[in-house]
């Protein structure tokens, strides 16, 4: 195996095999002269995994990573479609998230067809105009084709605080 190899030789080696051992090199003290490749493979790659994964679990950003209205808007639209609630309401401004209590995601409208353009925008506020295709569903009886997405941009970047059609 070219890594069992690589991993023998010792910086500077020129290609010589490390005789020394060392902790990885299989060496009298090394973990290798006690685990086979495979199962050294398993458990680094499994104690990376478990690192990786602390405390993250069902977890979503508290705001919305996209770094511009319209990012935030396709963004928030992705959520929807995701049927992810909670995700979809990082999208908003804390004091508009009740915009989101549209019963359950399950039963939410699926969006497609989706296109977004930038209205106006400033410093602080921005106006985006999406069109789509909305589908029929137990929460929404007439769907919509068009809606403006408000958005103000804070501290945790751009966050919509109305949307609609008016």
């Amino acid at each position: 195996m070219e890594l069992e190899r690589w991993l023998r030789l010792r910086p500077g080696a020129r290609g010589k095999p490390s005789r020394s051992g060392g902790f990885w090199q299989g060496g009298r003290s090394g973990i290798l002269s006690r685990m086979k490749w495979p199962a050294a493979v398993v458990a680094i790659g499994g104690l990376a995994l478990v690192v990786c994964g602390c405390g993250s679990a069902g977890q979503h950003p508290q705001r919305a990573p996209e770094g511009t209205p319209l990012q935030a808007a396709l963004g928030w639209f992705a959520a929807v479609n995701a049927k992810d609630s909670q995700k979809a309401k990082t999208y908003f401004a804390v004091s508009a998230r009740d915009m989101m209590d549209w019963g359950p995601a399950s039963e939410w409208s699926t969006f497609a067809n989706i296109h977004c353009t930038t209205s106006s925008a400033t410093q602080t506020h921005a106006l985006v105009r999406c069109t789509f295709d909305e589908s029929s569903s137990p929460t929404e009886g007439n769907p919509d084709s068009w809606w403006s997405v408000e958005l103000r941009r804070g501290q945790q970047g751009w966050l919509i605080d109305n949307y609609g059609q008016g």
